[in-house]
C-alpha cells in the first residue's frame, strides 16, 4: 500500500508552508512516512527552508524516525523509539547536530542519551547523559535528585558556552537582528514536572553587548507557587549592583559604587565623557503597566568631560525618583579651578508622558568657566569662557523657554 500527497502549501494557525509531499507506504508488520516541505514559517518561531521527515514505524516495539532541517541554524536528529509492556516510552538518540555559522554542536555518543516516559503523562519524562559539545563548551540534559522533595529533577547544565552564538541562533530563528555579545555562560536549571516547581543559575562572566562591557552577571531565579530572583553584577572582583526581584510585579536594584564609566559608550555619541560611581537603591513596581520607580541615588562625579566645551567638571548629588517626579535638588558642579555652582532638576510627568521640566544653574560665589577651547581648523570658536548669575530652563512637550 502507498498513499502519496502533494499540497500545493499548508495553513494551521500561525504556520505556514510551500509546497509538501507525504508519503505513506507499508503493509501489515510496519508503516513508513515521509515528509518533504518548503517555505516553512512561524508567525513568531521564524522560518525554515526545507523540512525532511523521515520515520519507520513499526508495529512490534521499534522505530526510527529522521528528522533534517535546512535555516540559520541548521541541523538534524536521528533516533530509535521503543514501546515496552508497562507502557514506557525510550527515545534513544543516535545522531543530533546543530550547525550555525558559529560551528557544529554535536550528540556526544559516549553516554546512555536516552529520554523516557510512561504512556500519555509527560510529567514522568526523564533523561539519561544528552549531552550536545560545541567548539568551546557543552549542553547536557539529565534527570537528578532534585533540591526540594524526594522526586527527581529534569536539569539542563550549561558549560563554558560562549554567549556569542546566542543572537546569531535566536536572531535566525525569530528573523531579528540581536546585538553582539560575548563572554561564556555556565550554569544549571532544574525543574519538577510534577509541581512546575523550578530553579535556575546561570553565570554570565566577562558579559559584554556592543558597545557594553558589563563585567559578570550571576542569575539566580526560582518559581513554584511564587516567584524570586535576583541579578547580580560585578566588576572585577567587587559586586556593584543587585536586583532582586519580590514577586512577579515588583522587585528593588541596590547600587554599591557602581561605576558610570560603564555608560560612557552610549554618552560618546554626544562627546561626553565621565567617571565617577553611584550608590543608593530604587524599588519597581509594573503592576500597574509601565514600571514606577521611588529611590535616592548619590552621584559622585569627579570627572565630567564635554568635548563641545571642553569642559572638565566634577559633580556631587542625589538623583530622586518620586511618583511622577524625577529631579536633583542644589546639586555641586565644580570646575577644574574649584569655582562652584548649584544645579537644580526637576522633571515632572503623569506616568511617564505630559512631561513638564525646570533646570536652573546658580552661579553667585565667584565667575565659573564654562568653556575652554584650544583654537583648531574646524572650530567655529575657541577660547575660555566664565560665566556668573543665574540660567533657568523650563517647558514641557510644546516648546522651551530659557
Amino acid at each position: 500500500m502507498q498513499t502519496r500527497l502533494l499540497l500545493t502549501g499548508l495553513h494551521v494557525d500561525e504556520v505556514r508552508t510551500g509546497p509538501m509531499e507525504v508519503v505513506l507506504e507499508g503493509g501489515t508488520t510496519a508503516l513508513h512516512v515521509g515528509l518533504e516541505a518548503d517555505a516553512i514559517r512561524h508567525a513568531q518561531a521564524g522560518r525554515m527552508e526545507h523540512l525532511t521527515v523521515d520515520a519507520a514505524v513499526s508495529t512490534g516495539t521499534r522505530s526510527d524516525i529522521l528528522v533534517a532541517w535546512e535555516a540559520p541554524l541548521a541541523g538534524n536528529i536521528s533516533a530509535g523509539h521503543t514501546l515496552e509492556d508497562n507502557g514506557q516510552h525510550t527515545v534513544t538518540m543516535e545522531t543530533v547536530s546543530l550547525v550555525h555559522d558559529s560551528g557544529s554542536w554535536d550528540l556526544d555518543t559516549t553516554g546512555a542519551r536516552t529520554v523516557q516516559w510512561d504512556g500519555t503523562d509527560w510529567t514522568s519524562l526523564t533523561a539519561e547523559e544528552v549531552v550536545l559539545t560545541g567548539p568551546l563548551g557543552r549542553v547536557s540534559l539529565n534527570t537528578e535528585a532534585g533540591p526540594i522533595g524526594e522526586r527527581s529533577w529534569l536539569t539542563l547544565d550549561v558549560d563554558g558556552v560562549p554567549a556569542e552564538v546566542l543572537p546569531g541562533w535566536a536572531g535566525a530563528a525569530l528573523d531579528i537582528d540581536l546585538p553582539a555579545v560575548d563572554g561564556s555562560l555556565n550554569g544549571r536549571a532544574q525543574t519538577d514536572l510534577t509541581t512546575r516547581e523550578g530553579l535556575a543559575f546561570l553565570q554570565w562572566q566577562d558579559a559584554a553587548a556592543a558597545p557594553y562591557a558589563i563585567g559578570d552577571l550571576c542569575l539566580d531565579l526560582r518559581w513554584g507557587a511564587g516567584l524570586s530572583g535576583s541579578v547580580q553584577q560585578f566588576v572585577e572582583d567587587d559586586e556593584v549592583l543587585v536586583a532582586r526581584l519580590r514577586g512577579p510585579h515588583s522587585g528593588v536594584v541596590e547600587m554599591n559604587q557602581w561605576p558610570l564609566g560603564l555608560l560612557n559608550p552610549l554618552l560618546d555619541q554626544g562627546g561626553v565623557a565621565l567617571r565617577g560611581t553611584a550608590d543608593g537603591e530604587v524599588s519597581l513596581d509594573w503592576e500597574d503597566g509601565l514600571p514606577l520607580a521611588l529611590g535616592r541615588i548619590r552621584l559622585e562625579v569627579p570627572e565630567l568631560s564635554v568635548e563641545a566645551t571642553g569642559g572638565q567638571h566634577a559633580i556631587q548629588g542625589d538623583f530622586r525618583l518620586e511618583r511622577g517626579f524625577l529631579g536633583m535638588d542644589q546639586v555641586l558642579v565644580t570646575d577644574p579651578e574649584g569655582n562652584e555652582a548649584r544645579l537644580n532638576l526637576s522633571v515632572l510627568h503623569e506616568d511617564y508622558a505630559h512631561w513638564n521640566y525646570d533646570l536652573g544653574i546658580d552661579i553667585v560665589d565667584a565667575p565659573f568657566r564654562v568653556m575652554d577651547l584650544a583654537p583648531a581648523a574646524d572650530r567655529l570658536f575657541h577660547g575660555t569662557v566664565y560665566a556668573t548669575g543665574e540660567l533657568d530652563v523650563f517647558g514641557d512637550e510644546h516648546g522651551v523657554e530659557i
